[in-house]
């Protein structure tokens, strides 16, 4: 199979903006920097989302772990990753006015060429006061150091408060890896509909008891779980699965920062 070409080239660029990328909203949206076209030397991952309906792009495995913590905020509404921050002329004045050099890409010729910067997530929140954005960059605490990276979020900082829209940056230390890997597990979860034969009466049932042991916060999950299928005759596993689906749901409010779910002892919120 021949390699892609991600060589970068002026026309590129001008063409991936006339083609809306890193513009757009909701299904629509269109990220700049997908894991076809940008080389990382982390673990991308493209993942579907349930809100946005639509397949999106994480370029390191950090980037992933903060999409778990914004998937599960019930408030979010869309996620727009990797969003440019256009037009380059506006991003150029911005470097200017602050004295840095603006970052740049090579061509072919070996021409350089305006970068078109990003910001790994622009996050858009319902809640009783209305919509409101918030922008994040994603790093890791290692390299915030870096000049470059100090360049691209003195840059972004000022994109984002010209646009009135708050402006952070993230952290790996800022990350708990165990709640992006909780969220993820749970999140198979949502519809049991597949994994247990039970009627909306027998999962009510099955959900009442569950909620009543862990309420007392004398066992693990996985023990209540147990005690739970023995109680209603169910195949083992049912009622973790059950409990899952609570969490899934927001219906169970729990930490998420645990270790292993099915291994705590639930303190239901």
């Amino acid at each position: 199979m021949p390699k892609r070409n991600r060589k970068v080239t002026h026309e590129k660029i001008l063409r991936r903006i006339e083609e809306g990328y890193g513009q757009g909203s909701g299904k629509a949206y269109r990220p700049w920097n997908t894991i076809h076209n940008k080389i990382t030397g982390g673990l991308s991952t493209r993942e579907m989302n349930a809100v946005t309906d639509r397949v999106h792009h994480m370029l390191m495995r950090l980037e992933w772990y903060f999409f778990q913590y914004i998937n599960w905020n019930q408030n979010v509404v869309d996620i727009q990753e990797h969003f440019a921050l256009l037009p380059t002329s506006e991003t150029q004045k911005i470097a200017s006015d602050v004295l840095m050099k603006h970052p740049t890409v090579s061509d072919k010729q070996g021409q350089r060429h305006p970068e078109v910067l990003t910001t790994t997530f622009l996050v858009t929140f319902c809640t009783d006061g209305g919509t409101h954005k918030v922008a994040y960059d994603v790093y890791y605490s290692e390299t915030l150091n870096h000049m470059i990276h100090q360049i691209r979020t003195a840059i972004a900082y000022i994109y984002w408060k010209n646009r009135h829209i708050p402006y952070e940056t993230v952290t790996d230390e800022q990350i708990s890896q165990s709640f992006a890997m909780n969220v993820d597990f749970v999140q198979r979860y949502t519809d049991i509909s597949s994994r247990v034969s039970l009627t909306v009466d027998d999962i009510a049932s099955i959900a009442q008891a569950l909620t009543q042991r862990a309420l007392v916060k004398e066992d693990k999950l996985m023990h209540i779980a147990r005690k739970c299928d023995t109680q209603f005759g169910l195949n083992p596993g049912a009622s973790i699965t059950v409990a899952y689906h609570l969490i899934a749901n927001h219906y169970w409010i729990i930490d998420m920062n645990v270790r292993r779910i099915y291994d705590s002892i639930i303190e239901l919120q």
